[in-house]
């Protein structure tokens, strides 16, 4: 579960977000929208550690995360992805999702051995990462270099990294920037197809409210860092502020 109290974070002269109280049950999928600069992206800086706000609260799963770092968040289970990919040109599509376990193998993955044993955390490590290869049906790219890989494919090993994250909550930021509207579709498929494989709860980002509301239990929109507007999608879309900016 996420839970914000009194959420607020200014930039100068500028509030991105104006105490926000959220309240997201540990697995649903909730859909953040709105217009440029409404604090969407700033919401999920500061959930993940990469903001500290000026005020108010943040739980995760029942503790008070306000202070913790990315990295400690990471431990907790909450996984977050960025606009864009970000991959190392000269590693293979594998060595990339494997970077999705490394809090998962104690130091002693290093070095390599010969032979592992069934239990050995590389071969573990190895394992999960080619599960969630073969989920997203990109299997036989594993020990490709992802700069040849096309951008759409490049976007699903950027997924599969986090899902070999394990997380108990992912937060993602835009995915289907930069996808045409049939790789987007069949990408939010995955997504989604990924959550209830996985039981995770999903709070996600996005522009296309048609395919938002397609996968999210419960609508949130923000308008110049405040929630106008909050609710299941068959609901949300009559509402007046949602109309006037998606719907008309």
């Amino acid at each position: 579960m996420i839970k914000t109290q009194g959420l607020s974070k200014r930039f100068g002269g500028l509030t991105a977000l104006d105490a926000l109280h959220l309240d997201i049950p540990a697995d649903a999928c909730w859909g953040l929208f709105g217009p440029n600069g409404s604090g969407k992206s700033t919401l999920l800086h500061c959930l993940s550690g990469y903001l500290e706000p000026d005020q108010g609260e943040i739980w995760i799963g029942g503790q008070n995360t306000r202070m913790l770092a990315p990295f400690a968040l990471a431990k907790l289970g909450l996984i977050r992805g960025f606009q864009g990919t970000y991959l190392v040109d000269g590693l293979t599509v594998l060595e990339h999702v494997l970077l999705g376990q490394h809090q998962h193998i104690p130091s002693s993955f290093f070095p390599k051995l010969p032979f592992l044993s069934s239990d050995h955390p590389e071969k573990k490590a190895r394992q999960k990462a080619l599960e969630w290869l073969d989920f997203l049906g990109i299997a036989d790219q594993a020990n490709q270099l992802v700069q040849r890989l096309p951008y759409g494919m490049q976007r699903q090993v950027e997924l599969a990294r986090l899902l070999a994250a394990e997380p108990k909550f992912l937060l993602l930021d835009e995915p289907g920037a930069g996808l045409n509207a049939e790789e987007r579709e069949a990408f939010f498929e995955q997504i989604t197809a990924a959550r209830k494989s996985a039981g995770f709860g999903l709070l996600v980002i996005a522009h296309h409210f048609s395919l938002l509301s397609q996968m999210a239990d419960h609508l949130v929109m923000l308008h110049q860092g405040k929630i106008v507007a909050s609710g299941p999608a068959d609901s949300i879309v009559q509402e007046a502020v949602v109309r006037e900016h998606y719907l008309l």
